[in-house]
């Protein structure tokens, strides 16, 4: 959060020199974000559960929304919905992740 905070902090950079849209950093880094909420409320990289992954996609998409508001509040900065779209986008692809690396994990551990 700390990161994401700080980075969010800075001038708003709509296009990367590489031609890199905001919209991928913003998916990028809200699909590692959410992996780690989803890791820390299942207690590691385990099966999902209901509610550890409910309580951490909502932690991760209320964080997303506050920060657009606080990008709001920063001269040069601008809120976008679709910023928070792309947020969502990212978090969704968390759940992907997980999903990942729990089958990962299960095929080299039968039986854990």
């Amino acid at each position: 959060m700390l990161g994401v905070y700080l980075f969010s902090s800075g001038i708003d950079t709509p296009v990367i020199a590489s031609g890199i849209t905001d919209k991928l950093l913003h998916a990028a880094a809200y699909c590692v974000f959410g992996f780690l909420n989803l890791r820390a409320f299942h207690g590691g990289i385990r099966p999902m559960r209901q509610w550890p992954t409910l309580l951490a996609m909502i932690l991760t998409l209320s964080y997303g929304a506050v920060d657009e508001w606080h990008q709001s509040l920063i001269p040069a900065r601008v809120a976008s919905v679709h910023d928070w779209l792309a947020d969502a986008v990212g978090a969704g692809l968390s759940l992907v992740g997980l999903w990942a690396a729990v089958r990962l994990r299960q095929r080299r551990n039968p039986g854990r």
